[in-house]
């Protein structure tokens, strides 16, 4: 046997039997890694940053190692959960968080405002962990039926609603309305808007957040949602954004003055998008320096990413190209969004080998495989 082998474990042979006595280094180096296995293990599980009452009967948990949170609904006999996003893991420490603070009530219920990884997830721990039913639009069923690995439990605990769902008991009252992209200009196909009329609480999702220092761009979806809650005569006092955290830089709660105050005062795409259409390119890039300056003014990359977007949308790629260069100038925190924008305006002027390399871009910046394959269709259909 190799002396090394033996001086590192002390081996001995007893009897033509192998006799290892860990020299007490080796103890401190195994106890070392098993610590660590331990720890990797921990990590691993997701774990609640918060828990707090916000209203009579309504909870958030917050999830800030995503910049997440849900809503948790105590009802008579009941508990409604709102929002499971980004993993299984986030799904478990909510169901274990309600079993700790409501032990005689079951999560019955389960909502979301959309598809996307931020409002929902898979519904396998649900369905595992809870008799829970899943109360969605058929669009946004079949997108978390696509995470879910028991499909057949899913179909028999699912409820769906294509228009209105209402929960009520003398204790709490819930309206889910499903907002069609086609009547108002929200993110996805199908939007779930949660409304709790006792505390005048809507789960916005994403349709509205507001930074801690300013007020963020006037995009569709802020329009959308006011529109919406004008229209069905929605008494809002509060709305919940669950894709942010105070943590991340925004209101963990809003009110409707914040709302009508970002109207007001936020920037507005399409009034920027005039004001670049008013003057000629040559006077926009001699004002380049300028405009540095006057978008330094907002902190967050995303108000002048949508002045981008507005410009697509007019078809004015050079003019939003214009912009989304000067981001990455700017903005250390800029989404990778800004390279595929950058690269579709070279596309649609018919500049392929520029689109490519923003293209690249785009896929060394990707955070799931799914955007890894998009970036590369793009490159393959350029050079087709």
């Amino acid at each position: 046997m190799p002396k090394l082998m033996t001086d590192m474990y002390n081996i001995e042979m007893k009897n033509n039997i192998i006799v290892i006595k860990t020299l007490p280094y080796m103890k401190k180096v195994i106890v070392t890694i098993l610590f660590l296995f331990v720890l990797f293990q921990l990590k691993a599980q997701t774990q609640y940053s918060e828990f707090k009452r916000i209203d009579s009967n309504l909870y958030l948990i917050w999830f800030n190692q995503f910049g997440n949170k849900s809503l948790i609904a105590e009802f008579d006999d009941y508990i409604v959960v709102v929002e499971f996003p980004q993993k299984d893991t986030v799904v478990k420490a909510i169901v274990n968080k309600v079993k700790e603070v409501f032990p005689t009530k079951p999560i019955k219920y389960v909502f979301h405002t959309h598809h996307h990884s931020h409002s929902a997830s898979g519904f396998d721990s649900f369905l595992e962990l809870t008799d829970a039913y899943l109360v969605t639009s058929s669009y946004n069923f079949e997108k978390i039926k696509a995470l879910t690995k028991d499909t057949i439990k899913l179909n028999a605990r699912y409820i769906n609603n294509d228009s209105v769902y209402f929960l009520k008991s003398k204790r709490n009252e819930l309206i889910c309305y499903v907002v069609k992209q086609t009547q108002y200009l929200v993110p996805t196909n199908e939007y779930n808007l949660i409304y709790f009329p006792k505390q005048k609480v809507v789960v916005s999702g994403c349709l509205y957040q507001k930074p801690l220092d300013y007020h963020e761009v006037v995009n569709d979806r802020k329009l959308a949602l006011n529109k919406f809650i004008v229209d069905n005569n929605i008494d809002a006092k509060y709305f919940i954004p669950t894709n942010t955290t105070k943590k991340s830089g925004f209101e963990d709660i809003c009110t409707i003055g914040m709302l009508d105050s970002t109207l007001k005062y936020g920037i507005k795409p399409n009034e920027v998008a005039d004001f670049f259409q008013s003057k000629s390119l040559e006077y926009l890039e001699s004002k380049r320096d300028s405009l540095l300056k006057e978008i330094k003014k907002i902190p967050i990359y995303y108000d002048y990413y949508q002045c981008g977007r507005t410009l697509m949308e007019r078809k004015d790629y050079d003019r939003a190209l214009i912009i989304f260069l000067l981001i990455p100038e700017i903005y250390s925190d800029f989404s990778h969004n800004v390279y595929l924008c950058s690269g579709e305006c070279c596309e649609f002027k018919g500049n392929r080998e520029v689109a490519k390399v923003f293209y690249e871009k785009y896929i060394d910046c990707a955070v799931s495989e799914s955007e890894v394959s998009f970036g590369k269709e793009k490159i393959i259909n350029l050079e087709q």
